[in-house]
């Protein structure tokens, strides 16, 4: 039987991990020397300690871990490791622990390698604060009601650092930074490329909440109008999170927003072909209007071109082949983009744009930075 004190840690250990992805990524302290990270991380690993001072309490107390289920007595050795080897990303995940902490004995200089450097805090102590909440979060987040709280957190702490990003982009950010943070906005995170990979995650946790509700509003039924309020919210999130990620003219994160675009909209393809009655192998006919659809739905818009072929019912049984052979193309351009002697090398000299064209630099800009920090790590 749960305890009156364990379930009084189980709401400790879910107001945890949700003040870790909400307070995290907000926080910053202009009155510190350091601003940014080390003070972010600081919050963090105060964070994960109360949180393992729960768990351990509530282990203590006798309650079973929620990823084992009901049952009676204390766990067993044998009943944890089950449990953690059911889970594909576990092993994984502690051989990584294990390496990184066999690393930082072995580091030239352990302390630092344990504390993390002065300006970044960066160390394994920090790990083990993200090992900590993984961990937490993995074995309570048990409940579809937990997992929207999470994901909602995360939407909307996404907006205002999204907006404040933008609000940098155009000269109206009310703090004097010592930078230029209108050319590459770096919003709450104090980085260009950690504030576009962070909106980049939250971006996608936001389009499947999009999806959702407007998936309700075109089924008809239980939809309500706070779907459409919802919705419509959810799309004012999303552009925001688009315009902040170009305001940081970051090249990976822009790739990854396109990678992960585009498998979101494979998936969503898949399973509108599966969902056709009509099945077996794509007819001759087909795959013509698959590769035309292709070539020409640029021309007034893709994404727009395939939402109208979806809602209205047609071409169902091939979209999915007209977006594998735009990713190949789009792929094929970016090679031909970065190629040294490239005929598109005009287009390099286009703001923002210009950069998808500099992946392989690494005489110059960031390319040059990220070698040396590799050369110093080797």
């Amino acid at each position: 039987m749960t305890t009156r004190l364990a379930r009084y840690c189980d709401r400790v250990l879910e107001a945890g991990w949700l003040a870790a992805a909400m307070l995290t990524p907000l926080f910053f302290n202009v009155y510190s020397s350091r601003v940014f990270e080390p003070d972010k991380l600081t919050l963090l690993r105060s964070i994960a300690l109360l949180m393992a001072v729960a768990w351990l309490i509530r282990t203590l107390e006798g309650g079973r871990p929620a990823l084992l289920g009901p049952g009676q007595g204390p766990v067993s050795p044998a009943e944890l490791w089950a449990a953690l080897k059911a889970a594909p990303l576990v092993p994984h995940i502690l051989f990584f622990v294990l390496t990184y902490l066999l690393a930082t004995l072995l580091s030239v200089a352990p302390r630092t390698s344990f504390w993390g450097s002065y300006q970044r805090l960066q160390g394994a102590y920090t790990l083990m604060a993200y090992i900590v909440v993984f961990f937490i979060t993995w074995q309570g987040l048990r409940t579809r009601a937990q997992l929207e709280r999470l994901l909602n957190a995360i939407v909307l702490t996404s907006l205002p650092i999204a907006f404040y990003g933008v609000l940098q982009h155009y000269g109206m950010d009310p703090l004097p930074w010592a930078g230029d943070v209108r050319d590459r906005v770096t919003g709450n995170l104090g980085n260009a490329i950690f504030l576009a990979a962070y909106l980049m995650m939250a971006f996608f946790i936001t389009l499947e909440r999009a999806v959702a509700r407007f998936g309700r509003l075109l089924a008809g039924g239980a939809s309500t109008l706070s779907d459409a309020a919802l919705g419509a919210g959810y799309l004012f999130i999303l552009g925001l999170q688009v315009a902040a990620i170009y305001f940081t003219k970051s090249r990976g994160p822009w790739l990854g927003l396109l990678a992960g675009s585009y498998f979101f909209m494979l998936v969503a393809l898949v399973a509108l072909r599966r969902a056709e009655a009509e099945r077996g192998p794509l007819r001759p006919a087909e795959v013509a209007k698959a590769a035309a659809f292709a070539v020409l739905s640029p021309l007034v818009g893709a994404i727009p071109a395939y939402l109208g072929l979806i809602l209205a019912r047609r071409g169902r049984r091939w979209l999915w082949l007209s977006w594998c052979m735009q990713a190949m193309l789009a792929v094929a351009f970016l090679v031909v983009f970065n190629l040294p002697q490239s005929p598109l090398s005009a287009l390099r000299q286009v703001p923002g744009v210009g950069r998808l064209g500099q992946v392989f630099e690494t005489e110059g800009g960031t390319g040059r930075v990220r070698v040396l920090i590799w050369q110093g790590a080797v």
